[in-house]
């Protein structure tokens, strides 16, 4: 134990005057060579290793004086990947007496990485150590690798390889050797010939939003999403393109005049509706003046200054009336020059009457039907297209472990609306039953079947009834029956890695991943002669017999996850904080492309990632939370008739 005075807390051991990266001898005191530690790595389903930090006054984990971890230790593993507190929650500690940051005490973390290439562990970076009274040191225990069921390798760090042979060795040696030269090639090479991996070229995925429609051609642009809304968007000809036709330039005339008199008869209609109420307001007047004239005249010696002052106010009364006359026989004028225009249009109407032949109207609907016909596609197709967006997460529920899966019926017809859940990754059996959605996120109402046989992995999907699910320890795919409970078919997968051979980044025996989208059931997995890339392989549903594959050169191992979705693989870059989606393989033209589709992961280890084309969403298990993603999906129809029709 040293106080490290002349260190800046936060910087790695190695790069301390004295300090260096951890080093691994054998039981004889032999430096363990990089072939037979990648080897190691590539047979192991998982890896174990223990750190023990000493310290005076100084945290190494937990902080109890600020309740936090902002002095927790950051580890470097020895494939480059840093580990902290906040990415690396399988680093536990199995005693913290540190965390007061006061005397002498030691703190004792496990590493259970799930991923065999992180250990063993190769610096370390310390921050609570430079006042007074703090000092620290640090032991490195033995690392674990887990081969297969009950046979493990541990070293104190030291590796015991007297069990293996010589060939073995050099199998050993050959295999890293393809692999690390594979992933160079996957990495390296697209940038060396033009493909930078993080900057598309023209016709990838982030361009698809911003092109045009080729020509005045028809098309439908759809966008898809979990709710299942079809948005189609028509393409109309470019303003003018009509132009040129008579009969187009006469309607725009006739529409224009129509337009005309009809604002001119709203005018009229409320000036008349005004004079018509003046009309009913004077009628009380011209009675009551009409009164008093015939009492004048019948009695005119009735007459007086002050009658005839009255009957002088009444006539006065009378007079708006002149103006109202001369309103109503100008409005008479204007109704005769509207009845002139409206005989001129009917006969310029009639005129495009006998131009407009029975050809025209059955063009008319013979594009009628056609429009008809694709916004019909368009409904229908709603879940295919090409990737575009995904929507910020929704958790449905916090449950299980660190790692599983959770899935619903992928057939698109079906009306099967339940939850199945696999928790963990390595020898499960247990398979759990929801009957709804929402009885998943409550926890409620379920039933618990057990497999006949274990599973690996979380590459598992429930497809037209049964669960199509990798058998522990095997590369055999395992169909069971949900209705009946038993095993329909099992086969294997011809030269499919498994147990940790060719898994994702996480590891946990995800070398085969089983998927289905709307064409049918496929698994995702790599093999020795594919030289560790991604293998994509339909299968088919009821004798499981691969149908046709692909290579599509992608490093399974650099793989966080993998989706599929209308035949096109979608594979991520990592499975923590800040994946994208990085990489597309396109069936249909057996093209790839490199991606830049950014999705939150919210929770920083994702151990599942699939598509359901039922529900149109991306189906996640991230660290222990089960989440829903929407999708935004750019699909376009074009028809060969279209630009023959837009003529017209």
């Amino acid at each position: 134990m040293a106080s490290w005075n002349r260190e800046k807390p936060g910087t790695w051991f190695s790069q301390f005057k004295k300090g260096s990266q951890f080093s691994y001898v054998d039981v004889d005191g032999n430096p363990v060579h990089i072939v037979q530690l990648g080897f190691l790595k590539l047979l192991s389903a998982t890896a174990r290793q223990s750190f023990t930090y000493v310290c005076q006054n100084s945290a190494g984990w937990f902080d109890s004086t600020s309740l936090s971890y902002r002095h927790a230790l950051r580890f470097r593993g020895s494939n480059g990947e840093e580990l902290t507190q906040q990415n690396a929650h399988y680093i536990q500690p199995t005693h913290d007496g540190c965390q007061s940051r006061s005397g002498q005490e030691r703190s004792v973390l496990e590493v259970d990485s799930p991923q065999s290439d992180v250990l063993p562990l190769v610096d370390v970076a310390v921050t609570d150590f430079g006042s007074s009274k703090q000092k620290f040191g640090f032991s490195v225990g033995k690392v674990q690798y887990r081969l297969t069921e009950g046979l493990s390798v541990s070293s104190k760090p030291k590796f015991d390889r007297r069990d293996m042979s010589v060939p073995l060795l050099k199998i050993g040696a050959v295999l890293s050797t393809m692999i690390m030269v594979t992933n160079w090639m996957s990495q390296t090479l697209p940038g060396l010939v033009g493909l930078d991996p993080h900057i598309a070229q023209p016709g990838t995925s982030e361009k698809i939003i911003s092109v045009s429609y080729p020509g005045e051609d028809e098309g439908w642009q759809v966008y898809g999403s979990v709710q299942g809304n079809c948005v189609c968007s028509i393409m109309t000809p470019a303003h003018g393109a009509c132009g040129g036709d008579p009969r187009h330039a006469r309607l725009q005339q006739i529409a224009d005049q129509v337009l005309n008199v009809s604002q001119y008869m709203e005018i009229l209609n409320q000036r008349t509706t005004q004079d018509l109420q003046e009309l009913r307001d004077s009628e009380m007047l011209l009675e009551v003046l009409e009164k008093r004239l015939n009492i004048a005249h019948e009695e005119p010696h009735s007459l007086t200054s002050q009658s005839l002052q009255e009957l002088r106010g009444s006539v006065s009364q009378c007079r708006p009336l002149r103006a109202l006359m001369g309103r109503l026989r100008a409005d008479a004028g204007q109704l005769e020059a509207l009845k002139e225009e409206l005989e001129r249009l009917n006969d310029s109407l009639s005129v495009l009457q006998e131009r407009f032949t029975f050809r025209h109207y059955q063009q008319l609907q013979q594009r009628e039907f056609i429009l008809q016909r694709h916004l019909h596609t368009c409904s229908s197709q709603l879940g295919c297209g090409r990737l575009v967006g995904i929507s910020a997460p929704l958790t449905i529920r916090s449950s299980g472990s660190r790692f599983g899966s959770w899935m619903m019926d992928s057939v698109i017809d079906s009306s099967d609306n339940r939850v199945w859940v696999m928790d963990g990754y390595f020898k499960g059996r247990r398979l759990m039953e929801y009957q709804s959605l929402g009885d998943f996120a409550t926890g409620q109402n379920f039933i618990t079947h057990h497999l006949p046989h274990p599973w690996a992995g979380t590459g598992h999907v429930v497809y037209n009834g049964s669960l199509y699910y990798n058998k522990h320890h095997s590369n055999v795919v395992v169909r069971y029956d949900l209705a009946s409970g038993g095993v329909l078919q099992q086969r294997p997968l011809d030269q499919a890695g498994f147990n940790n051979t060719f898994p994702y980044s996480w590891g946990g025996s995800s070398d085969i991943d089983l998927m289905a989208d709307e064409t049918g059931l496929w698994a995702a997995y790599s093999s020795i002669p594919r030289g560790g890339n991604v293998v994509l392989s339909r299968l088919h549903p009821d004798s499981l017999e691969v149908l046709r594959s692909w290579d599509t050169g992608f490093p399974k191992r650099s793989a966080g996850e993998s989706f599929l979705i209308c035949g096109t693989l979608y594979v991520t870059n990592s499975h923590l904080a800040g994946a994208k989606v990085h990489f597309a393989f396109h069936t249909d033209a057996s093209s790839y492309e490199y991606t830049d589709i950014a999705f939150h992961n919210q929770y920083s280890h994702i151990s599942m990632l699939d598509y359901n084309p039922r529900v149109r969403a991306l189906y996640t298990w991230n660290n222990g939370h089960q989440v829903l993603y929407d999708i935004t999906l750019l699909h376009f129809i074009r028809t060969s008739a279209a630009h023959s029709n837009t003529s017209d």
